[in-house]
């Protein structure tokens, strides 16, 4: 019996075109790969940063809360914390005197609410956040409590 495909010779393996289009889409795939990873390691890199500094800040508060202290500490004892946690601390800012007239001018504007939820008849709100709002008002402004701006990276 003779073969069926006499006339045409049987091909073995792939052409170089054939070739240079597989290295080609496989060159494309490793670098949206490499591009991927790139930015999964920065996207890893930020969030472990921003977990250590929320672990730093709920230290703070238990520890202040703790021993009762009204303040959250100078500038400086936030720079050493941050160089505690490998933190590169580049500048701080201090911004009390910037947000401080913000939160008393929010205070006012709550205040008015209340009495005129009052008057109404109508609930005011949460007395606890009331009450907290109020602390921190006078917390700022016998400056017990500041706010400042840190720009740090991560070493």
């Amino acid at each position: 019996m003779k073969p069926l495909n006499n006339t045409k010779k049987s091909q073995r393996g792939f052409s170089l075109i054939e070739l240079m289009i597989v290295i080609a889409i496989i060159g494309i795939l490793i670098g949206v790969g490499i591009a991927g990873y790139r930015s999964a390691i920065k996207a890893a890199n930020e969030a472990a940063a921003v977990k250590t500094l929320r672990s730093i800040a709920e230290q703070q508060m238990l520890y202040y809360n703790a021993h009762q202290r009204n303040s959250f500490g100078s500038f400086e004892e936030m720079r050493k914390l941050l160089k505690s946690a490998r933190f590169s601390v580049a500048t701080v800012e201090d911004l009390t005197a910037e947000w401080a007239p913000v939160l008393e001018q929010r205070l006012a504007m709550y205040r008015k609410l209340r009495g005129e939820a009052e008057r109404a008849g109508t609930p005011a709100g949460h007395d606890a956040f009331y009450r907290s709002y109020v602390r921190l008002v006078e917390l700022v402004q016998t400056r017990g409590l500041g706010g400042g701006r840190f720009a740090a990276v991560a070493v």
